[in-house]
């Protein structure tokens, strides 16, 4: 995704977006138990091994001060870029209730707001898997706070978030919601863990190297007892 400015559009706020995509570690999400209850949902909004599309990573502690402030950090659909454009009010569509920092990256959980017609589209393409990305939408860093790594990427040390968004397209790439245990129950075939894995932001071909692998490994012990029964015959 290009770097696009927030300020370019009309009352939008200056901020830059970096999105971070379904990946290994994906968003995990808990469907209400009854009407009027929030839907629920996590995932990592941002990753510190992972360098984004934008040549830059976050450091581990760059959220700290924002998280120790407790200030609220908005959510939207695809950084309401549609309500931008067209000059509304952009609608939240939940709340982010938690964000941690752990060795992985940012953990954030979040609320869609019940009975709101937007929410209840987005809790939809959750549950079927259509939508499963975050990006983060955050201001200019002060230049003291990032430097360049031996790599060359920008490494931001610390930064203030606007807000967290879920998205169609991801540009971290490696940001997402986890599968449901609905899905997983529902895998009963290959084909079924390959579209899964997929979904999670592996390609076709390494899905298949990923079930591939783990059926060798799942399979070694049949392997060491044939080897056992052959060893046994040759009396070794």
């Amino acid at each position: 995704m290009n770097n696009l400015q927030v300020r370019q559009r009309k009352q939008a706020p200056n901020v830059q977006h970096r999105r971070a995509a379904p990946q290994t570690i994906a968003l995990r999400f808990t469907p209400p138990a009854q009407d009027g209850q929030p839907y629920k949902f996590e995932g990592y909004a941002v990753t510190w091994a992972n360098i984004n599309s934008h040549g830059e990573r976050f450091e581990k502690g760059a959220f700290a001060d924002l998280i120790a402030s407790g200030k609220r950090v908005h959510m939207y659909y695809n950084h309401a870029y549609m309500d931008w454009l067209t000059g509304n009010s952009a609608k939240r569509i939940g709340k982010w209730v938690e964000l941690v920092e752990d060795d992985t990256g940012l953990l954030v959980k979040g609320e869609l707001t019940p009975n709101m017609s937007q929410s209840n589209d987005v809790a939809a393409m959750l549950a079927h898997g259509t939508v499963d990305g975050l990006s983060i939408a955050f201001y200019e860093p002060n230049p003291i706070d990032v430097y360049q790594d031996n790599t060359g990427a920008r490494v931001i040390k610390r930064v203030d978030l606007y807000e967290i968004s879920v998205v169609d397209e991801p540009s971290d790439q490696t940001a997402r919601i986890a599968p449901t245990t609905e899905a997983i129950d529902a895998v009963r075939s290959a084909d079924d863990a390959n579209n899964l894995l997929v979904s999670m932001g592996l390609s076709k071909d390494d899905a298949n190297l990923l079930l591939a692998r783990l059926y060798d490994v799942l399979h070694v012990p049949n392997r060491v007892n044939q080897l056992q029964s052959v060893l046994d015959v040759l009396d070794f």
